[in-house]
């Protein structure tokens, strides 16, 4: 076999390499495209590695610097690429070339060296070169700065991207030499980049809780303390430096809060927060430490809360004028481009729960502080935010002074941050703000204001205060309304946003008046609809979204989604299916007909074809080109959203649409897909189906029933088979109420196995528990004395778990099949009768016939004991002992 060191290279090859490299320089697009191709050519062979190593590393007579740097570029990309098919010769005779240009005389030479160095272990780990941080770890000891420079930085690259094999204990000396070494590096003495790769060490290491520096994580935070008190550094050091300090505070707060560590911290991350120079990063870290420590409390620190108290004066001004609006908070407000229009809130996924879900999907309006950049401004009103959440009214008393300031100087500019600050605490439950009425009438006088920052700022400032202006108000609310739909028409994107949100809140505490100034918000509907673009037209299908569910609590509605629905048909009608403005469209449409149920009629069938084309579109489009099916699926999914919504509002009378579309040619096909997401969801959309058009899905169920049984199965380490199996219990159970029940019968064995395999299998979510026990229960109105067998086995399983249901339909039709099972094996029911105790117990006013049925179990079950029962209900909790009194009559 051939051995790295014997081989020799083809000199031939070797110049024409040399000389490619060379004339890949020269700029001209002609000539780089000739040496792509040739160069690509020389790739197939298997030395190309070793010939870039061998011109990368001659420096005496070879060719020049800026050639053996591209030599060594290239060779980075062959590595990178090609690493785990090379020999073991040809790695070997890399490492040898490597470690002779790791000293080459060339700055960018050596620098493209480390970086190569770095590959072997990201990719291979310590074995792949053996010595290697030792190697590196010497040279940190080198007289030569730049050797110490190069070493520093493959070592902060190989720590950066490779932490979890510093976390191995087998490493542990190995890492303890590396950080001594890395410590004497911090030292002001040193060159700036030596200082800065050598605390990214420490600092990633810290991260990976690597054992010995977790030991010694004080030391190095009072080396990096002593450095920066010491000496003058570079911008990048002292990021290098607060990052540090930041991951020491993440890891243990105790040790920045010591008295004797957390002055000399505090005056340094005062100073920092208020360098807002060359690198706004410095302050942002500054930033991020004040908030972090709060983060790191718990609410009981008090002695803590206490300690940071005193610096609240100097630090809350800070944190205040950080907010002050820079050049890159302008470029992050950019208007949106149409193909970010992605809907972000509500995740794909989503577990089909009938009467269960959307308890949490209750929307968090997040401080709007420009754009979703990490930025200063950001980062302080976040910290601003977590200050006044645990100092509240102190916060506050402290600015309010900047505040008024600020808003007094006429200064656009500087009145903005303080409009702001003042929206920010004032959002925090539980500060007071006194003379609400002068300062709302004040806010609202800034609106003509020409610096649309202001007039966006001062909108959303407003809207922290809509449940007093709206309820508490008197006429600031009826000029509030008139003040925000004048703002719709401005002309900047971001008031035009702004201004959608807050009349969204307006509309959540004010429906009533709203309702009373309706024609203002109609008319300013009619103006944007067609202007708006980017997140502004998303921002205005919110709020007619949250007017509509409003609005159905209201009297004479129906006059207002007159007005609307010809808006959004009509914007329905002009958006391309391409567009992503369908995404906030679709989310819209789908709360318009949850508000108007069967009235949406008159408007459904457009909406229903839309949605039924984007559906036949997609499996058109997956089986021409199956990287597709996960490309394009989002639109896929907000139709069937769409259609589930169409079918619950109308019911019944959905059957109609149904048949003037392809929907079930739809359905049949993608249900075909080998994808978990994609069946998920058109389960959902069968079980909506069946509910309301039963009958049309008689011709295709027995197909729907096999392959949903197959999909009745939690696969490990695969979340959408869980969401699949979910959907697919979900739509069983539909069939089992429906007047399709009997179609299950010839499924029946196979399906009740799996379904009771669920509860004996691992423990399941709460979700997919949830449908299961539904479905279960449901099963035994088809059959109970089949399912009776399997009571043994999941009688405990599903008590447990129903006894969470919540009460409405799924609930008392799943426990009305369980009680059916009982009556067929109540010698099960006996072994288990505690558990099915505390599920009847639980339910709260059941129907009168299932509380019979009830009644009936329970004193069938307390005979059967006999004398035997006072001793065997002394195991039943006292609260369970009460209510079979209270409830049944039973006496324990």
């Amino acid at each position: 076999m051939e051995s790295g060191v014997q081989w020799q290279p083809d000199i031939v090859a070797l110049t024409e390499i040399s000389q490619l490299l060379e004339v890949g320089l020269s700029g001209i697009t002609s000539h780089q495209q000739q040496v792509y191709t040739q160069l690509s050519a020389y790739s197939q062979h298997d030395h190309y590695a070793r010939y870039l190593a061998l011109v990368m590393s001659i420096s005496q007579n070879g060719a020049s610097s800026q050639v053996r740097q591209i030599a060594g570029l290239t060779l980075k990309a062959e590595v990178k690429k090609n690493f785990a098919m090379f020999t073991n010769e040809t790695m070997e005779y890399l490492k040898e070339r490597l470690l002779i240009a790791f000293y080459d005389p060339e700055y960018n030479v050596r620098k493209t060296v480390g970086s190569i160095m770095s590959i072997y272990l990201v990719r291979g780990g310590f074995y792949s070169w053996k010595g290697l941080i030792e190697f590196l770890t010497q040279n940190l000891g080198n007289p030569d700065t730049t050797v110490v420079e190069n070493a520093a930085q493959a070592l902060s690259i190989i720590v950066e991207d490779s932490q979890d094999l510093f976390e191995d204990e087998k490493f542990h000396k190995l890492i303890a030499a590396l950080i001594q070494a890395v410590f004497k590096l911090l030292d002001p003495s040193q060159p700036d980049n030596v200082k800065s790769h050598a605390i990214n060490i420490a600092n990633m290491l810290l991260i990976s809780r690597s054992e010995f520096v977790i030991e010694n994580m004080e030391s190095y935070m009072r080396h990096i303390l002593d450095m920066y008190a010491q000496g003058t550094h570079s911008a990048g050091v002292r990021l290098k430096i607060l990052q540090g300090l930041n991951t020491i505070g993440d890891l243990d707060i105790n040790i920045v809060m010591k008295d004797e560590n957390f002055a000399p911290i505090a005056m340094l991350m005062i100073k920092a927060l208020n360098d807002k120079g060359e690198d706004f990063r410095i302050a942002q870290q500054a930033c991020e430490f004040w908030s972090g420590l709060l983060c790191s409390m718990a609410d009981d620190e008090e002695a803590k809360i206490a300690q940071l108290r005193m610096h609240l004066p100097n630090l809350l001004p800070l944190l205040m004028e950080g907010c002050l609006m820079t050049d890159y908070d302008r470029m992050d407000m950019i208007e949106t481009k149409e193909e970010d229009l992605y809907d972000q809130r509500k995740p794909q996924g989503i577990l089909k729960e009938g009467e269960e879900q959307k308890e949490e999907e209750e929307e968090n309006y997040e401080v709007d502080l420009g754009g979703q950049q990490y930025s200063l401004r950001k980062s302080c009103g976040f910290a601003i935010t977590k200050y006044t959440e645990t100092y509240l009214n102190e916060v506050f008393a402290i600015l309010q002074p900047y505040i008024e300031n600020g808003i007094s100087s006429g200064n656009a500019e500087l009145m903005e941050p303080s409009v702001l600050v003042l929206g920010i605490i004032s959002g925090v439950e539980g500060v007071q703000i006194p003379n609400l009425q002068g300062i709302v009438s004040f806010l609202m006088k800034l609106m003509p204001n020409q610096y649309s920052v202001l007039r966006s700022t001062t909108l959303w400032t407003l809207s922290r205060f809509a449940e007093w202006i709206m309820q508490d108000g008197g006429d600031l609310g009826e000029q509030m309304l008139r003040i925000v739909c004048t703002s719709m028409t401005d002309s900047d994107a971001t008031v035009q946003e702004a201004a959608c949100t807050a009349l969204c809140f307006f509309i959540q505490f004010g429906a009533e008046k709203v309702m009373k100034n309706i024609n203002y918000l109609l008319e300013a509907f009619k103006m944007v609809i067609d202007t708006y673009k980017g997140a502004s037209i998303v921002s205005l299908l919110d709020v007619i979204g949250e007017l509509s569910q409003s609005l159905k609590t209201q009297k004479n509605c129906g006059e207002v989604f007159n007005e609307l629905l010809p808006l959004l048909t009509k914007k329905w009608d002009s958006i391309d299916d391409n567009s992503n403005t369908l995404f906030p469209l679709f989310e819209c449409f789908e709360n318009v007909v949850g508000a108007l149920g069967p009235a949406i009629a008159p408007y459904a069938l457009i909406v229903f074809q839309r949605s039924c084309k984007i559906l036949a579109t997609y499996v058109d489009t997956v089986k021409s080109d199956p990287d597709a099916l996960y490309s394009n699926s989002n639109k896929m999914i907000r139709s069937i959203d769409l259609i589930c919504a169409i079918f619950n509002a109308m019911g019944e009378q959905s059957q109609g649409l149904i048949v003037q579309s392809d929907l079930f040619q739809s359905i049949n096909n993608l249900i075909q897909f080998r994808d978990n997401q994609v069946k998920q969801y058109v389960f959902g959309l069968l079980g909506d189906m069946t509910k309301c058009a039963g009958p049309l899905l008689a011709h295709h169920m027995n197909g729907y029933i096999q392959i949903a049984i197959e999909c009745i199965i939690i696969q490990e380490n695969f979340q959408s088979s869980i969401t699949l199996c979910n959907n697919a219990c979900w739509f069983i159970g539909q069939v089992a109420v429906s007047g399709l029940r009997e179609m299950l019968l010839p499924h029946f064995e196979t399906l009740s196995a799996k379904l009771a395999g669920l509860f004996s299998g691992a423990k399941l979510s709460k979700a997919i528990a949830h449908n299961a026990a539904i479905t279960f229960g449901r099963l035994g109105l088809v059959n109970a004395q089949y399912m009776a067998q399997y009571l043994g086995s999941t009688a405990k399983a599903w008590c447990i778990t129903s006894r969470m249901l919540k009460a409405g339909d799924e609930k008392e039709t799943a426990f009305r099949g369980f009680c059916l099972m009982i009556h067929n094996n109540a010698a099960a029911a006996l072994n288990e009768f505690p558990y099915i105790c505390s599920a009847f117990t639980s339910y709260n006013d059941p129907p009168q016939e299932l509380f019979s049925m009830f009644t009936e179990i329970i004193h069938q079950i307390v005979l059967s004991i006999g004398d035997q029962w006072p001793q065997y209900c002394k195991q039943f909790p006292e609260s369970m002992r009460t209510a079979l009194l209270q409830k049944y009559g039973v006496q324990c």
